[in-house]
């Protein structure tokens, strides 16, 4: 049978070691996994693939309340290029929620939205 640890001071060190101990492994992984990246991205920029990297996306979702230049970063589209795709003349663009575009210009939201995707797979379709 075995007796409760009776010293409560004995107890603490031994759980603040351990939490210590975990917390100092968890550091050095972050440490190791950091200079990893940086090591890969220095590698990358040196040789130029870095640059010419470029994210592609299989399935698209577009919603009513984002943005053009919202959805210029998340399909890696040029800013510029939903604005000459759909010859948007709005003067707030790329700031403009493609809702409120819709509206403004009294064209129905799910035919826009329709066009805007079918602008961004004509792009992938080209770049790849």
């Amino acid at each position: 049978m075995t007796t409760p640890d009776l010293d409560p001071i004995a107890s603490y060190k031994k759980r603040a070691s351990l939490r210590l101990v975990v917390i100092l492994v968890l550091v050095a992984l972050a440490m190791i996994e950091t200079s990893t990246f940086l090591e890969q991205y220095h590698i990358g920029r040196e040789t130029g693939e870095l640059r010419h990297t470029r994210v592609t996306r299989t399935h698209i979702t577009i919603e009513p309340w984002m943005t053009f230049n919202y959805v210029n970063i998340l399909y890696n589209l040029p800013n510029g290029y939903l604005r000459d795709v759909l010859q948007i003349g709005d003067l707030k663009y790329p700031n403009t929620e493609l809702r409120r575009y819709a509206k403004e210009k009294n064209i129905d939201q799910a035919i826009f939205i329709g066009q805007v995707y079918a602008a961004i797979e004509k792009y992938n379709d080209v770049a790849s």
